[in-house]
């Protein structure tokens, strides 16, 4: 029996989407704004777990699962397996394991924005939690000193990875943005995320920034307004960091000691 030609009905499918868009934007807040580290009961509650099951649930009754269907999400699979199948053979065997299962626990997130981002308006909303999120994690982590969080935002490395992931959203939203208010927000949403990386002292997240930056230039069409905004981000950089930033920096071609090895 084949089940290929069943569909909700079109109000359903209605409902389930914006249902579905809704457990995005909760699945971003908890991913990275991390309430449960200020409410721990909220924690005890896992909180990921629940959501993951209504986004795959949300799924199901959207009847567009189809429309996942793409290069990228082909690639992400593969990686998927590609991170199982290495695990038995890596050096740290534990560490691989958990890499794989954050990996595939963040799967659900990446497919569910393609099934239920699906209007203008919804990516404009999107948008706005991910700046609001992207002030947010900034902050706490130059307040924390690159500790922003729990679990993965409690690596210096892995926050200024997120910081560098997050400044190109910002700055793109900045370049073409004509109300002044919203403007300011984006170049101050990139100015922090500059900040955050140097209050790190990751020195990959250095090296992040810097070819993050190099290729937002060279993506961007308005050639000389991003070079002049990649110049004042590099200002913020040099205002930011003080001597033991730099000592550290230049440490970083010694790759026979510490976590650079």
């Amino acid at each position: 029996m084949s089940f290929s030609g069943i569909r909700p009905p079109h109000g359903a499918q209605s409902m389930s989407a914006g249902f579905g868009f809704v457990l995005v934007i909760l699945y971003l807040v908890f991913e990275y704004g991390r309430p449960q580290d200020k409410l721990s009961v909220v924690g005890a509650l896992h909180p990921g777990w629940y959501l993951t099951a209504l986004i795959v649930i949300a799924w199901l009754t959207s009847g567009k699962l189809r429309t996942a269907a793409s290069p990228q999400t082909l690639h992400m699979v593969l990686m998927l397996f590609l991170l199982a199948l290495h695990v038995p053979f890596a050096r740290n065997n534990f560490f691989a394991y958990t890499v794989t299962v954050g990996f595939l626990l963040l799967l659900p997130l990446s497919i569910s924005i393609i099934l239920f981002v699906d209007r203008f308006e919804r990516l404009r909303t999107f948008m706005k939690w991910w700046t609001f999120l992207t002030i947010y994690v900034a902050v706490n982590g130059i307040l924390g000193r690159g500790i922003a969080g729990s679990s993965f935002l409690e690596d210096e490395n892995d926050v200024s990875l997120l910081m560098n992931v997050m400044l190109p959203f910002s700055l793109c939203l900045f370049l073409y943005e004509r109300k002044g208010p919203r403007k300011l927000m984006y170049l101050a949403a990139s100015l922090l995320c500059v900040v955050s990386v140097v209050a790190s002292s990751s020195r990959g997240g250095l090296v992040g920034l810097i070819a993050g930056l190099a290729v937002i230039w060279l993506a961007s069409p308005r050639k000389i307004l991003s070079l002049a905004l990649v110049g004042v981000l590099a200002l913020g950089v040099t205002i930011a960091a003080d001597q033991k930033y730099w000592d550290r920096m230049s440490t970083i071609a010694q790759t026979d000691q510490g976590t650079a090895k």
